[in-house]
């Protein structure tokens, strides 16, 4: 749980640094963000 907390801390500010670039890079971090997402809620729910 600890682990979660310290990783989402550091996803929010590479997102906060990419929404600053923007473009190219602002899709391929979203789709990896997504991607994430995803596999966290099937973990979760197999639990």
């Amino acid at each position: 749980m600890k682990t979660r907390i310290i990783v989402g801390i550091l996803l929010v500010l590479l997102l906060i640094a990419v929404l600053f670039f923007g473009g190219f890079l602002l899709l391929s971090v979203l789709a990896l963000f997504s991607l994430a997402a995803i596999f966290e809620m099937g973990q979760t729910l197999r639990k």
